[in-house]
């Protein structure tokens, strides 16, 4: 008497979980502007609201102390795993000042001395190509004509649209301060690159805020102390700057990541390489 036809092998089942890997992984490429890109933009108008309303450096402050003790406790409560090795932590910490202290209260003064919140962000957004040249030299990196002429031609688009909104002493101390913003976003990608491990995101990030913490707080003290307005605009951009930005970058990242390794792709971040 026949038993029935015979369960197939496990050979056979890795095919269609792998396809379904690779739709996810699709469907979460596919995903990811549409959910990440108008949270992070909107980071630049909270910004400019915050940054107009009180004491630029103080709001990054409080920011970066608020954003680093609660991804604290969620690291804790998940009993997601520290460093171990005292190197990562201090590569951690420049990090935080670069992509953090830098690049952020650059913004936050680029913002409070003129700077519309729209042209702040395309003036980082020329980061991946100040990234992609460098790392061809210091990472031995290969571009082709195709992506080198890309570069020259988002690079151009950039310069051509701030030179057109240079003008008056105020906002051209805006830009330099948006300049520097630019300069950290780069230096500390590069760093991350460079010098970056296999470090949980949770951890990681806060060890970041933190080093960015104790860097922002002395100079907001030493420039108008910590104090800001208490109103609805003030206090609704620190919540927002705060929370959902950090949220967007840590679950946007996670997602895209465990999407990756589901279907069998290297991990698209540095925190994620395991």
């Amino acid at each position: 008497m026949s038993a029935g036809p015979a369960a197939a092998p496990s050979e056979c089942r890795e095919p269609a979980a792998t396809a379904r890997g690779r739709a996810a992984g699709r469907l979460a490429a596919a995903a990811l502007p549409v959910v990440f890109v108008p949270i992070w933009s909107s980071g630049y108008l909270a910004g400019t609201l915050g940054a107009r309303s009180g004491a630029s450096l103080a709001l990054v402050a409080w920011r970066f102390l608020v954003a680093s003790t609660v991804l604290g406790a969620v690291s804790l409560a998940t009993r997601a795993p520290w460093p171990r090795e005292r190197r990562t932590y201090a590569h951690l910490l420049v990090t935080g000042v670069l992509l953090q202290t830098v690049q952020l209260g650059g913004v936050f003064f680029g913002l409070a001395h003129g700077v519309p919140a729209g042209l702040s962000s395309l003036v980082l957004s020329a980061c991946p190509l100040i990234v992609a040249a460098v790392a061809v030299p210091m990472f031995s990196e290969r571009l082709t004509g195709r992506q080198w002429a890309g570069l020259a031609l988002g690079l151009a688009g950039v310069v051509v649209c701030v030179s057109g909104n240079l003008s008056g002493g105020a906002r051209t101390a805006g830009y330099a301060y948006t300049g520097l913003a630019l300069a950290g976003l780069a230096a500390g990608t590069l760093y991350q690159k460079r010098f970056g491990g296999s470090v949980d995101l949770r951890t990681g990030t806060t060890v970041q805020l933190l080093g960015a913490t104790l860097t922002t707080l002395p100079l907001a003290m030493a420039h108008g102390g910590l104090r800001i307005p208490l109103t609805g605009q003030a206090l609704g951009s620190l919540a927002w700057l705060a929370s959902s930005t950090r949220s967007a970058r840590s679950s946007c990242c996670s997602s895209c990541c465990g999407a990756a390794r589901a279907a069998r792709r290297p991990a698209c971040c540095t925190w994620c390489r395991r």
